[in-house]
């Protein structure tokens, strides 16, 4: 009979939506990615600062002085010869105590690869102490005297007794070195002793 004949239920298909959650619970997490350290910069190199133009002028220099070697390299006296070219003046035996560390090393010799970042050091600290200079000889005097020393000090709050500011001017006073006569006055080349001094 038509009404004894049921049918079986039919079974209803689950929706898309449960199979995609059903595959995401078996799914294998995926990993996470390591966030990756930022790499630290090594600093600028002297030669990187003063720039390439200085360098070449530096490697000019060395070249044409150590031309008439067979090895290439300058002897202390001669190296010396060349810092002045290039407007840093050091004594001889400040140039063998930099580079060997004492001041009995005159048969010893310097190469480029030596020459070239004590050079380009001595260029930044230079330039590092003539813009100090001006900082002090507001004026435009040439000079610094020891007014011009009290009133940076107070303004860069260095706790210096005046006895002090005018033990460094003693101490890079040149003229009063040479000719016992203490004027008083720092010139620009000697300055960079004092700018090391106060931490400019």
């Amino acid at each position: 009979m038509r009404g004894m004949c049921s049918q079986a239920p039919t079974k209803k298909n689950p929706p898309a939506a449960s199979f995609r959650r059903k595959a995401d619970d078996v799914a294998p997490t995926s990993k996470r990615r390591r966030k990756k350290k930022p790499t630290k910069r090594a600093a600028p190199s002297p030669e990187e600062l003063v720039g390439e133009e200085t360098c070449q002028e530096i490697r000019d220099v060395f070249h044409h002085a150590a031309r008439s070697r067979e090895d290439g390299c300058l002897s202390i006296g001669r190296a010396r010869k060349c810092m002045k070219r290039l407007g840093i003046s050091l004594a001889a035996d400040d140039v063998s105590k930099a580079f060997f560390g004492t001041s009995d090393d005159d048969d010893q010799v310097i190469t480029l690869d030596m020459f070239l970042p004590f050079v380009a050091t001595k260029s930044l600290q230079k330039d590092k102490a003539e813009r100090a200079f001006q900082l002090f000889d507001r004026d435009g005097k040439g000079v610094v005297v020891l007014e011009d020393l009290e009133r940076v000090a107070k303004e860069l709050n260095e706790d210096l007794t005046q006895e002090e500011l005018r033990e460094m001017i003693q101490l890079v006073d040149r003229d009063s070195a040479k000719n016992d006569n203490d004027d008083g006055l720092v010139l620009p080349q000697d300055f960079i002793k004092i700018a090391h001094r106060v931490n400019l």
